[in-house]
């Protein structure tokens, strides 16, 4: 004859089924225990490193004031302040280091679609690296303006190196395509100058022409004289604008600085051995008992 137990679902019933099943139950978490421990010993650890950039504010990096000049007209290189980047200038940051010229040059580099255990010849490899690499990294924008860029890999000198990668790469990157804007500047400055100097060539052209001939009104040389004058001067603008535009595409320019630079760190961050043993462990054991409870149930309503 069966004991008789109180079949209410609440913590007294739990507890008298694990007692009643103790000894099923006790097997079932000893083994997810076992095979737990077993388990978390082959997982491969993997090594997290961090670097931290300071993006420059677009604006301080224009060619008026970063390459002053002086009464001389020679340049003065580095003669202006660079200050910290705002929030537009961060996201413009992550968005070069998130970009497909960067990302290709740390997959080549890295070789990453061997070290991903990635088989070249499959379609989707290039869709698969991409998505293991933006797995294993993590480009934020922290609370006081600035990027960081964590990257996890089984060897943490390689986690280390990827992510001062990515700030070098982002610098370069950032560098040529500022760069290519002041060339551009230039070239409107060149073309503005060759537009100018042509104007100014046919008013000295009518000035001659009026003193040679005789013939032309004193008020009209006058007025074409001053004219002359107020448009050789913004002539000298242009150039200087065009010149300095010209030193600036040719200096080397950084767009960020690094404030932290990644270091190997072989504290391993996952997996969390512990966290993985108890949690399934402690699954199991709970487990075990429903499972021991719906049992009871369901042969409790059979008899009746």
């Amino acid at each position: 004859m069966t004991d008789k137990i109180e079949y209410k679902f609440d913590l007294k019933f739990l507890v008298n089924i694990f007692f009643r099943f103790r000894k099923h139950i006790i097997i079932a978490t000893s083994v997810a225990l076992f095979v737990s421990i077993v388990t978390s010993l082959f997982l491969k650890n993997y090594y997290r490193s961090k670097c931290v950039v300071l993006a420059y504010n677009a604006n301080s990096l224009n060619p008026a004031t970063l390459f002053l000049r002086n009464s001389f007209g020679s340049a003065i290189v580095g003669s202006s302040v660079i200050t910290a980047g705002n929030a537009e200038d961060c996201s413009r940051i992550m968005a070069i280091m998130e970009s497909k010229d960067v990302t290709d040059v740390i997959i080549k580099e890295f070789n990453l679609y061997q070290r991903y255990d990635i088989d070249t010849n499959d379609k989707k490899a290039y869709s698969k690296v991409n998505r293991y690499l933006r797995g294993y990294t993590n480009i934020v924008r922290t609370d006081k303006n600035m990027v960081e860029v964590t990257v996890e890999d089984q060897d943490p000198i390689i986690a280390a190196k990827i992510a001062n990668r990515y700030a070098e790469l982002a610098n370069e990157k950032g560098s040529q395509i500022f760069k290519a804007d002041i060339t551009r500047h230039a070239e409107v400055y060149k073309k503005k100058y060759d537009e100018k100097y042509k104007e100014i060539k046919r008013m000295r052209d009518s000035i001659n022409y009026i003193e040679s001939s005789k013939k032309g009104d004193l008020g009209d040389k006058l007025y074409l004289q001053k004219m002359l004058e107020s448009e050789t001067s913004i002539l000298g603008q242009i150039k200087n604008a065009y010149e300095v535009a010209q030193i600036s595409a040719e200096q080397k320019i950084n767009v960020l600085s690094i404030v932290e630079m990644a270091r190997p760190d072989f504290k391993p961050v996952r997996p969390k051995r512990t966290l993985i043993v108890l949690s399934v462990t402690l699954s199991t054991l709970a487990a075990s008992i429903l499972m021991a409870a719906v049992i009871e149930l369901f042969r409790a309503i059979k008899t009746i």
